[in-house]
């Protein structure tokens, strides 16, 4: 795949991941708040599969009905349903939209590099599973406890432990992730501990 950012005159450009319920977005919004810039590729695929996204009307030739809708829009909690519920749908799914996702990042990468930005941040679930790890310079990756994970997403988006588990089970287990990063951060802990792990990897990046 074409790297995001090229050696020369590009911001270093590091991966961010963590699987569902780990605090990934919580790290992002930490990075942020140091006015450090963060492309979130799950916002990006929403966006494509919003109402006149560009992925809108692949997506809803390749599902059909009841995930295409027939005002032309999707309905994207069937969309859901199916994808983590059937591998072969998934792959479908993310043939289409892996490549949108990263034709945005690299339409982004150039916006912080005409700002002179010197370091930015992919954020993405699927990094690893999308072969982005091979697009950044490095990973950081944001781990918790299993249960510590389902008890979050349960509380936040009211759901069930299972639905969670069958989210967790289309991504890449903790055990891979923490052999195949370059940094790791857990995030068992309170917000002030998770806020000094992201600094000490900002200063060991230098970017603290």
């Amino acid at each position: 795949m074409t790297a995001l950012a090229s050696p020369a005159g590009r911001p270093r450009l590091l991966g961010l991941t963590g699987g569902i319920g780990s605090g990934k977005s919580a790290v992002a919004d930490m990075l942020r708040g140091r006015d450090i810039p963060v492309f979130d590729a799950d916002e990006a695929a929403r966006a494509l599969t919003l109402p006149g996204g560009k992925a809108v009307s692949a997506v809803a030739a390749a599902f059909g009905p009841p995930v295409a809708l027939p005002d032309g829009s999707l309905d994207r909690a069937a969309l859901a349903r199916v994808v983590f519920s059937d591998p072969a749908a998934r792959g479908r799914l993310e043939r289409i939209l892996h490549p949108l996702v990263d034709a945005e990042a690299r339409t982004w990468v150039e916006a912080r590099a005409s700002e002179g930005r010197t370091l930015c941040f992919l954020a993405a679930p699927l990094l690893f599973e999308a072969g982005r790890d091979k697009q950044v310079e490095a990973v950081v990756a944001v781990v918790a406890e299993e249960e510590t994970r389902v008890r979050r997403v349960v509380e936040r988006d009211r759901t069930t432990p299972e639905a969670v588990r069958a989210r967790m089970a289309a991504q890449l287990g903790d055990a891979e992730r923490l052999v195949r990063a370059d940094f790791v951060v857990r995030n068992d802990g309170t917000l002030e501990e998770l806020r000094a792990q992201v600094d000490e990897v900002l200063l060991r990046l230098g970017g603290g």
